[in-house]
């Protein structure tokens, strides 16, 4: 039987930014157990916390264009993997940022 779930960021399931949520889903597990694991996991490595910040920008989003992330980065001059690149940045720090400091 084949698996359809993907290794992307949960829009439904998150807390910060949807990579645990995505990954219990692509792993089967429980989101809740993930975030504690995780959360100790960082404790312990301190350099799993750059890999996260790493999946912010280069994890798709679920059913995301990423053309749509920036229409300025579409209309660049650029070869197509740089703009992916680009509008994943683009899309993951807008979000982020929309977290961070929302009314």
């Amino acid at each position: 039987m084949e698996n359809n779930v993907r290794f992307i960021k949960s829009r439904d399931n998150r807390v910060f930014t949807g990579i645990l949520g995505g990954l219990a889903a692509y792993l089967g597990l429980s989101p809740r157990l993930l975030r504690v694991c995780f959360f100790l996991i960082v404790l312990t490595f301190n350099w799993m916390a750059v890999i996260y910040f790493i999946l912010m920008f280069v994890m798709p989003e679920e059913n995301e264009s990423y053309e749509e992330a920036g229409s300025f980065i579409s209309n660049l001059n650029l070869p197509t993997p740089v703009k992916t690149v680009l509008s994943r940045f683009w899309s993951s720090w807008t979000e982020m940022c929309s977290v961070l400091f929302k009314d």
